[in-house]
C-alpha cells in the first residue's frame, strides 16, 4: 500500500474535465495523487478505455485509466483499492492510502467529487 501524507488538495473542473489532486506539499509536492476524468467523453475515448478515471502518481510514467475497485473515505483517510494490474502499472503494493489528518477540505463535496470521478463506483463513506 503506498501512503501519502497529505497537506494540500484541489478539487476543479475546467474544459470539460473533473479533477481531484493530493500532495504532500502544495508548494513542491514530493508526492501526489491526481484523479481526472473526461465529463464528456467522445467516442473515441471509449474506445480506448479513456471514458473511466486516470490515475497519475507522482509522475506520468506512474499512470493508468481505471481500476479503481474499491474506496474507502472517512475523515482521517482514504483508501482507494486497485485491481492487481493496475496496482502493477502504479507501482503500488494494491492500493493508495491517503492520510487526510494535516488537509482541510469539506468531506461532502469530496465525497461528491468522487463519486463523479470513480463513476459507477459508489464510495463508501464515515462522515462526521
Amino acid at each position: 500500500m503506498f501512503n501519502l501524507k497529505v497537506r494540500s488538495l484541489t478539487v476543479a473542473k475546467q474544459d470539460g474535465v473533473l479533477m481531484a489532486g493530493f500532495s504532500d506539499d502544495a508548494a513542491a509536492p514530493a508526492n501526489w495523487l491526481i484523479l481526472q476524468r473526461t465529463l464528456n467523453p467522445d467516442e473515441q475515448d471509449v474506445q480506448l478505455g479513456q471514458d473511466q478515471v486516470h490515475l497519475e502518481l507522482n509522475s506520468q510514467r506512474r499512470s493508468c485509466y481505471g481500476g479503481v475497485e474499491r474506496v474507502e473515505f472517512d475523515p482521517d483517510k482514504i483508501v482507494f483499492s486497485l485491481a492487481p494490474s493496475k496496482a502493477t502499472r502504479l507501482k503500488v503494493d494494491g492500493g493508495i492510502m491517503l492520510d487526510m489528518t494535516d488537509a482541510k477540505f469539506d468531506a461532502a463535496a469530496l465525497v461528491e467529487a468522487l463519486n463523479a470521478l470513480l463513476a459507477p463506483l459508489r464510495i463508501q463513506a464515515v462522515l462526521p
